[in-house]
């Protein structure tokens, strides 16, 4: 319920970015294991009445040190229907696990609109939702499968 109100608002308030049709996405911890693999669930919404292409989707990992990597959750040749939800086209969040040792993370969602190729040397990238969090030994999942 809630992140259908946030999508609402900025919808209507028009905060798409510099006017080109654009994702809005939101991004949320699910838990942390003991191995030390980060469970984020990553959902984008196409609020325009056509459809969006995009080469890559996936999360920055930026340390506390100053350090980062990218990891890549979906890339190829794909497209957003109008007024879905994804990237599993109408299906719930994409739950992605990332590898990283107890610590402070700054995590950002990215999207790059342009063909994955050209995304690996630059593009037309986006940050669709940031998020800090501290993942420990102790921080487990909040829902197990």
């Amino acid at each position: 319920m809630r992140f259908s109100i946030i999508f609402f608002l900025l919808f209507t308030l028009g905060l798409s970015g510099s006017g080109t049709s654009r994702f809005i996405g939101h991004l949320t911890p699910c838990g942390y294991s003991p191995s030390g693999a980060m469970c984020v669930r990553e959902l984008i919404y196409n609020p325009t009445p056509a459809a969006i292409a995009y080469g890559v989707l996936g999360v920055n990992v930026l340390r506390a040190d100053g350090t980062s990597f990218f990891q890549t959750s979906w890339s190829g040749e794909l497209s957003l229907p109008a007024w879905q939800t994804g990237p599993d086209i109408g299906g719930p969040a994409w739950e992605d696990n990332i590898g990283v040792p107890p610590g402070v993370y700054l995590l950002e969602l990215s999207v790059c609109y342009s063909p994955r190729e050209v995304c690996l040397n630059g593009g037309d990238w986006q940050t669709l939702d940031t998020i800090t969090v501290t993942p420990s030994r102790f921080w487990l999942p909040l829902i197990t499968k």
